[in-house]
């Protein structure tokens, strides 16, 4: 099976994405420290992408609604 390697972010796309997450509240804690790596990354696409259509292929339970919804609030 292929492992797709996940863009990582740079550190000034990490500390927007972070700034813009600390507007949010995920179960008692800011959602900049629940999101993981990997959904920052979709967060960041979603916000700050300059592509009209952002395919997610992601498995179940990945976390694609609560970032899509974080990012469409935003």
């Amino acid at each position: 099976m292929m492992k797709l390697k996940i863009k990582q972010l740079t550190e000034n796309q990490l500390n927007l994405v972070d700034i813009a997450l600390t507007h949010f509240r995920v179960n008692d804690k800011l959602a900049c420290d629940v999101l993981t790596s990997s959904q920052k990354v979709i967060f960041y696409n979603l916000i700050c992408g300059y592509k009209y259509r952002i395919q997610i292929i992601a498995s179940t339970q990945y976390g694609k609604s609560l970032v899509v919804a974080l990012a469409c609030l935003y």
